[in-house]
């Protein structure tokens, strides 16, 4: 087990857990917060290269919705979903509200913050930030 290490900053977001992710502001085209992702069409069905034990999930996986995602979780309960450059990053550390506050202090942030329902509403779809 390797704890994630997600930084977000002013220049954007990064991790090297898993293989390095930079994703800076300027490449941010979606957000989104999914407070339920058993129920959402992003939640990770299948791993394509990466580690998955548990609701730990570090990688490339398929999603339940035929996406492909990068991947860093500890959790499996609630996510903060990335698109950037045409690619889909999915972030659930445990400090999730944490995280996700802070993007929101760069990027508009679909469904944040959460109005007590869960739901799948809140998907990069529906937002379109301009960072």
């Amino acid at each position: 087990y390797r704890p994630s290490n997600i930084t977000v900053n002013a220049k954007g977001i990064t991790s090297n857990s898993g293989g390095k992710i930079s994703i800076p502001w300027s490449e941010v085209t979606k957000t989104g917060y999914i407070s339920n992702m058993q129920a959402s069409r992003y939640r990770t069905t299948s791993k394509i290269g990466g580690v998955a034990f548990g609701d730990y999930r570090i990688g490339t996986f398929r999603t339940s919705g035929g996406s492909t995602a990068r991947v860093v979780a500890q959790q499996g309960k609630t996510a903060l979903l990335v698109e950037a450059t045409g690619k889909l990053y999915e972030f659930s550390p445990n400090q999730i509200s944490e995280m996700t506050s802070e993007v929101a202090k760069h990027v508009p942030v679909s469904g944040w913050p959460p109005s007590g329902r869960l739901s799948d509403q809140a998907s990069p779809e529906s937002s379109s930030p301009t960072p």
